[in-house]
Order: structure tokens, then sequence, then C-alpha cells
């Protein structure tokens, strides 16, 4: 029994991934970019609280990962994400994506 995953279908799983968001409509990224900015600005701003607190900033740096955890689990769109899954939906072949201006707008609208 294999306790690991190799890493083809770990490359399989990301352009099944980058296909997917790929065709999703622009107005669906617009809106998770947008939220995905509102989110990591909450978890700034519960940092900065945290701080003036009086806490250690080590309970700060604890806290702020939270904010990425929030945005894989509900499904957010970052530029970072997409900049990498766009051009892989075409792999292994030609770039053929029609939408990747779209994603790519839609994420850095919520920058």
């Amino acid at each position: 029994m294999m306790d690991y995953v190799s890493p083809k279908d770990v490359m399989q799983e990301a352009v099944q991934l980058a296909k997917r968001k790929s065709e999703l409509p622009a107005r669906d990224l617009l809106i998770r970019g947008i939220l995905a900015g509102a989110f990591l600005g909450y978890a700034t701003s519960l940092v900065f609280v945290v701080v003036a607190q009086g806490l250690p900033p080590i309970v700060g740096a604890i806290l702020f990962p939270v904010g990425f955890v929030i945005l894989v689990l509900l499904g957010m769109e970052l530029l970072r994400a997409t900049s990498l899954c766009c051009p892989l939906e075409s792999w292994p072949g030609p770039f053929a994506s029609q939408n990747c201006f779209a994603i790519g707008a839609g994420c850095i609208s919520g920058i």
C-alpha cells in the first residue's frame, strides 16, 4: 500500500483543476478575487488587533495564515495560484486557454 501520491497523479490533478478554473465565468472569478482580498484584509486586521492588545508578535504570526486557510477552504482565487494553473491547463499541448485573461483580471481585482 502506498502512503504517498505519485508526482504524475499530482500533475494530472493540477491539470484538471486548471481546466475547471479556465471554464469558470469571468463574473465568478471577479467575485472570488474580490472576496479573497477581503478575507486577507480581515486576517491582516486581526493580526494588528492582536499585536495592539499587547500579545507577543508570534501570536499574530500564527493567526495570519488562517486567512490563507480560509481562502483554500472556500475556493477563492488569488493571482498566485491562477498564474501557475492557467498555463498548466494546456499542458502537454499548445497554449489554448481562451479565458486566461479573464481569470487574471478577476484575481487582480481582489489583490
